[in-house]
Parts: structure tokens; C-alpha cells; sequence
């Protein structure tokens, strides 16, 4: 059996539902798909439930595909998600805004919260506003030269436990977690 190159492969955990579905890569064309609707899966500590599912999914994927599942990308929809909002601002002297200084002041706001993610992981970074020598633009203008700008931000993160815990499932089954995506943002 060769790897899960040519197929990507998602999880979705909500606490009403438990779905996999295998896409090829080349064409987004749906290959397999399996869903059982569950009762507050998310509140079972155990996820009895999820080694279930995929005791009985995983192997007939693999046949399917004649290939072993090494990675997957898991959708959440959970209300333990956690939203930090920031703002932070920059003097920019009339030189002109590129994606570098958009970067240094989404680290700068990374470094600002750090303490708050130490038991979270961070899964999403949304820039929501740019402001521009005060006007407002939901996406990064070209060639503009400004004095001051700054970022409206929110982080979207993640009990690093419950990851853990969803890490250790899905490594039964030799497979690892690609990408970590929370429902409201897909």
C-alpha cells in the first residue's frame, strides 16, 4: 500500500454528529463518506464513540483506497473554541504597508497574548479590519503609503487537551492531525 497522497482526508466532530469523508485531490471528487449521528459526543470523556467509528471506518477506507490514511484533517464544531480579539497599531511614517509589516504586527499581537493560549492551541489567526490613518478596509490596499495603521484581530484557539486527546485516538490508527479547523470558519 502506498501513502495518503492523492486523497484528502477530513473528520468532522460536532456533539449531534461524527463524519469522515475522503476526497481525491485532483478533481475535490467525494470518495467515501460515513456519518453517524451521536447524542453530546463531546461531553463523552471517554470518545468511546469516536474509537468506534473509526475502528469500523478507517480500515474500509484504506481497502478503498488501497492506500494507508497517514494524515487528516479534523473539523470541529465545538463551543469550547476560544476567541481572543485584539487590536494593535503601528507608525508607519509614510512608507508604504506590505505584507511584512502585516506580519511583524500579528506577531507582536501573538507575543501580546501568549499567557492566554498556554493551555490552548492556536488554530485560526483572522485578520478582521485593517485601519488605515483611521479608515477602515476589510482587506490590505495595494501601494498605499500611510502614517499610522493597525489590525483588528481575533485568535481562534483550542483546549490543548482535548487535541491530546483526539491526537491519541487517531494514533491507534497510526494516522496524525493534519490541520485542526473549527467548523464556524470553513
Amino acid at each position: 500500500m502506498e501513502n495518503d497522497i492523492n486523497f484528502e482526508i477530513y473528520l468532522f466532530i460536532s456533539p449531534k454528529k461524527i463524519a469522515i469523508c475522503v476526497y481525491q485531490k485532483s478533481d475535490f471528487k467525494e470518495i467515501f463518506k460515513k456519518e453517524v449521528v451521536v447524542d453530546n459526543f463531546l461531553d463523552d470523556s471517554e470518545f468511546r464513540t469516536l474509537i468506534s467509528f473509526l475502528d469500523e471506518n478507517i480500515i474500509k477506507i484504506e481497502k478503498l483506497l488501497k492506500q494507508f490514511i497517514e494524515n487528516i484533517n479534523l473539523i470541529i464544531d465545538h463551543k469550547d473554541f476560544s476567541k481572543v480579539q485584539i487590536s494593535i497599531k503601528k507608525n508607519n511614517y509614510e512608507n508604504l504597508i506590505d505584507s511584512e509589516s502585516v506580519i511583524y504586527l500579528v506577531n507582536q499581537a501573538l507575543d501580546q497574548c501568549k499567557k492566554t493560549f498556554e493551555n490552548d492551541k492556536l488554530v485560526h489567526i483572522l485578520i478582521d479590519n485593517y485601519v488605515i490613518d483611521e479608515n477602515n478596509f476589510t482587506s490590505l490596499p495595494k501601494n498605499l503609503k500611510c502614517n499610522i495603521f493597525s489590525l483588528d484581530l481575533s485568535f481562534i484557539s483550542l483546549s490543548k487537551k482535548l487535541i491530546l486527546n483526539l491526537e491519541e485516538i487517531l494514533k491507534k490508527h497510526q494516522i496524525s492531525l493534519k490541520q485542526i479547523v473549527s467548523a464556524d470558519y470553513v
